[in-house]
């Protein structure tokens, strides 16, 4: 299966001028975690929400604050992306190895065509009674022993 069969291609992108505090606030009105940021079409960086995190300073009242940067201050630069005809395995195994959420889908010229999130690959294993066919394989869920061992 190729990324472009499940990836985002919709996607809300901003400008590497926007202040990281509208980020934040359009990622929590759109529930999203990343934020591609485009200039032309072209992928610049990606801000999610760790990046926002490694930022933000908390409160005595519990409240997060985010300072006054703009995208090109907090987002990650050049992220790791794939093509549209990548596999769902190799974008998978992108994830996995570099410890992301999220995988922009570009073309040659880094044009960004979609995204493909943690969410998406979860969506693959989801059907309505709970069964999937994509994996090549099955597997049973184990209780735990109380006593502690395996």
């Amino acid at each position: 299966m190729k990324a472009s069969t499940i990836m985002t291609v919709n996607v809300t992108v901003i400008d590497s001028d926007t202040p990281i505090s509208y980020a934040s606030k359009l990622m929590k009105t759109l529930s999203v975690r990343h934020l591609p940021v485009v200039r032309g079409g072209e992928l610049l960086g990606i801000v999610s929400d760790r990046d926002l995190l490694k930022h933000a300073t908390h409160r005595m009242d519990g409240e997060w604050v985010l300072p006054d940067l703009c995208a090109s201050e907090a987002m990650t630069f050049r992220p790791i992306s794939a093509r549209a005809s990548s596999t769902v395995a190799e974008v998978a195994r992108l994830m996995i190895d570099n410890h992301i959420d999220s995988v922009p889908i570009t073309d040659a010229h880094h044009h960004l065509k979609g995204l493909v999130t943690s969410t998406d690959l979860l969506r693959l294993l989801v059907e309505p009674n709970g069964d999937s066919n994509v994996l090549p394989f099955t597997f049973n869920v184990r209780e735990a022993d109380r006593t502690g061992t395996a």
